[in-house]
């Protein structure tokens, strides 16, 4: 994954836990200071899901609440700091964001080469219910992209609900997430 990443699961830490417990978490995932590690490069998936499980070992959270709250962070923080810019033209709803977030991730590959970014299909069932078809090359992360959804309802301030239909973990080929909006 791209250091970014790791950089804002730092600013996670510290912004709900502080500054102590991210240095336990550093000194639990074994990896050096973060400042270290390069935005711009990319590093091997399981040094940042050690970094992810230090977090879970120091904060006592499971590891489901960490990665879905990351995933909230990562739309209230990290994605309008570091891509404000595209992230402003790429939609102004939840419906619009989801359906071009692909098409972004093509931008931001541009950045980042060896990008490997989920992917999110967006199939519109009725007038207020959307199914997100999400399809990522690692496991594990279902939790995290539930949290950026949640991001974007409370970004955009949208009544909608989001539920779970469909999980890898659970035997489908790929896991699906329904938003529901009010009828009317």
């Amino acid at each position: 994954m791209q250091g970014i990443i790791h950089k804002a699961v730092r600013d996670y830490v510290v912004s709900q836990f502080g500054e102590s417990t991210w240095q336990r978490v550093l000194a639990a995932s074994g990896m050096e200071r973060v400042d270290l590690f390069d935005e711009m490069k990319s590093y091997p998936d399981d040094q940042t899901f050690g970094l992810v499980g230090a977090c879970v070992e120091v904060t006592g959270e499971p590891l489901d609440q960490v990665l879905h709250d990351f995933g909230v962070y990562w739309v209230r923080v990290t994605a309008p700091r570091d891509y404000g810019a595209i992230l402003e033209h790429t939609g102004y709803s939840v419906r619009e964001v989801l359906g071009n977030l692909n098409q972004m991730h093509e931008h931001i590959s541009l950045l980042y080469p060896a990008l490997e970014p989920p992917q999110f299909d967006c199939t519109t069932v009725s007038d207020n219910v959307v199914d997100v078809h999400y399809v990522s090359p690692r496991t594990g992360l279902t939790p995290f992209a539930a949290g950026v959804i949640d991001g974007l309802i409370e970004r955009f301030n949208e009544k909608c609900v989001l539920e779970q239909i469909a999980s890898k973990t659970g035997g489908d080929d790929h896991d699906i997430f329904r938003l529901t909006w009010p009828s009317g």
